[in-house]
């Protein structure tokens, strides 16, 4: 019998922005202070209801573009958390 052992290292959090072009700035620009609020929030009460205890990250995934190819940006430790 073959069975498979996932071990998690780091839990990331990830707010993802989309936009059809940087005409009027770059998309993780829309990454306001309210919305890492918000994101901290719920990453913090996940992390106490589920009991984690692994490392986290909080990242920023930007898609930019109306039709392929878009433009994919992956910013990892976006920010930190001040809690």
């Amino acid at each position: 019998v073959a069975t498979a052992h996932l071990e998690l290292t780091v839990l990331v959090f990830v707010e993802v922005e989309a936009r059809a072009s940087e005409h009027y700035g770059n998309a993780y620009e829309a990454v306001t202070d309210s919305k890492i609020e918000k994101l901290v929030s719920a990453a913090q009460a996940y992390i106490l209801r589920n009991k984690v205890d692994i490392d986290f990250r909080f990242d920023i995934i930007t898609v930019i573009g109306k039709c392929e190819p878009y433009r994919i940006e992956h910013i990892e430790d976006a920010f930190a958390p001040q809690w």
